[in-house]
């Protein structure tokens, strides 16, 4: 497997999108949305936002939605640089931890909050008190705020399939199904911890998988409540510790795993966002300083 490394000029691009340009963009730990050119890799930092850049997505007019935690969801203009917020706050409690968004062709957006208790540098205790409060959301373009479910176990990446939504939960290991009326089916198990998804244009839908089933934290979400609540104010050196590779998984339309890049040589790890393009997966990191390519 051929896989190459792209410096960024700043640390953790969490994930990266396809531009309605054909240039790839990325958001950095310090706010910073970078614009990468696929063929000669040349980045330029287009915009600068406050908190911590997510989950993007491209709109028709070339704009950017954009999760951010503690933000909210923003809209990002990468030729002017200049940003707005679109959503703060869910039934009155602040929007946090904003995490993925898609945004169909009428321009109806539907996005995941991973948590609302926690920020993103706080994830981990999040995982660890078990207490889902992920949320998948529906705006609309009259600026309509739909909650779909608020009980998700670390809501995270989203793809639409057909009429329904695919969405990952981390901490529950597996892609769920949404139907447009609300019901919900297991869609795919998964032997990792699912964050960003991408979708192929053969319909696969790419997953992000940071690290491998932890016996140590599910032991911890199966403890009782005290001793989790007690474990989230340990130092985190000593809570569960992700093990350091680089792992992508594709899954079919029907729901199974048909492919999967896995690299333990230290050279990359944590990847938390995937796309497609011009024959390559491209990958981001939570942790690493720059991007990941893949050649398919």
């Amino acid at each position: 497997m051929d896989y190459h490394l792209i410096p960024t000029p700043g640390p953790a691009p969490e994930d990266v999108v396809v531009g309605t340009d054909g240039m790839l963009y990325a958001g950095q730990e310090d706010g910073c949305i970078l614009r990468i050119n696929p063929d000669s890799e040349e980045i330029t930092v287009v915009a600068r936002v406050p908190g911590r850049p997510l989950g993007l997505e491209p709109l028709p007019d070339g704009r950017l939605l954009v999760c951010n935690s503690p933000e909210g969801l923003m809209r990002v203009d990468p030729v002017t640089g200049d940003f707005e917020r679109l959503v703060s706050e869910i039934n009155g409690q602040k929007l946090i931890f904003a995490s993925n968004v898609i945004a169909d062709p009428d321009g109806t957006v539907h996005f995941t909050a991973s948590s609302m208790r926690y920020t993103q540098p706080q994830w981990k205790r999040d995982l660890i008190e078990a207490i889902p409060t992920g949320h998948l959301c529906r705006l609309t373009l009259d600026g309509a705020l739909t909650v779909l479910a608020n009980d998700l176990h670390f809501a995270n990446g989203l793809v639409r399939q057909g009429d329904d939504l695919i969405v990952a939960e981390t901490a529950a290991r597996r892609l769920t199904r949404f139907a447009p009326d609300g019901s919900r089916a297991l869609f795919c198990d998964l032997p990792g911890y699912p964050d960003n998804l991408g979708l192929g244009a053969d319909g696969t839908i790419w997953v992000a998988l940071p690290t491998r089933f932890n016996p140590s934290l599910e032991r911890l979400r199966r403890a009782p409540g005290f001793i989790r609540r007690l474990a989230v104010r340990l130092p985190d050196s000593v809570q569960p510790t992700p093990a350091p590779l680089a792992w992508i998984a594709g899954v079919s339309p029907q729901g199974e795993i048909v492919r999967e890049f896995l690299w333990e040589d230290g050279g990359y790890g944590f990847v938390t966002g995937v796309c497609q393009h011009r024959g390559r997966l491209w990958c981001g990191s939570l942790s690493e300083p720059g991007l990941l390519t893949v050649t398919l």
